[in-house]
C-alpha cells in the first residue's frame, strides 16, 4: 500500500498529461477540418486547375492511364485527407501542423488539393 500510495501521484500527473494531449488533439482536429477551410482548399484547387484542363487537347485515356489516374489520385487524396483529419501533414522540412506552422501546413494542403483536382478534372474531361 505504501508503494501504491508513494506512486498514485506520479498517476495523477500521467493521466493529467494524456489529458492535455487529448484536448489539444480534438482543438488541432477541429482547426484542420473545419467546414471553410476544407471549402476553400477545394476552390483554390479547382481555380488553379480549372484554366490547365480547359487549355488540354481532348483525347480519350486508355485503360492504362486510367489505372494511372487512380492511383495519382490517390496518392494526392490520401495526405489530404489525412492532414484534414489530423491536422498535420509532411512538408519540406518535415512534419508541418495547423498550431504550430500554419504557412506551410496550408501550402501542404493547396498544394494536394491543386495536384488532386487537375487530376481528377483531366480525368473526367479525357474518360473515354
Amino acid at each position: 500500500m505504501a508503494e501504491f500510495l508513494k506512486r498514485e501521484n506520479e498517476f495523477k500527473h500521467y493521466n493529467d498529461a494524456i489529458e492535455k494531449e487529448a484536448e489539444a488533439d480534438k482543438i488541432l482536429q477541429q482547426i484542420s477540418s473545419s467546414n471553410n477551410r476544407i471549402a476553400g482548399v477545394f476552390l483554390f484547387g479547382l481555380c488553379v486547375s480549372l484554366p490547365l484542363v480547359l487549355l488540354n487537347e481532348r483525347s480519350a485515356l486508355s485503360t492504362i492511364d486510367l489505372f494511372y489516374s487512380a492511383v495519382l489520385l490517390i496518392m494526392m487524396g490520401l495526405p489530404l485527407l489525412h492532414s484534414f483529419r489530423y491536422g498535420w501533414t509532411l512538408a519540406r522540412h518535415g512534419i508541418v501542423t495547423v498550431t504550430d506552422d500554419v504557412f506551410s501546413f496550408t501550402v501542404m494542403q493547396l498544394f494536394y488539393s491543386s495536384i488532386f483536382c487537375l487530376i481528377l478534372l483531366l480525368t473526367i474531361v479525357r474518360w473515354p
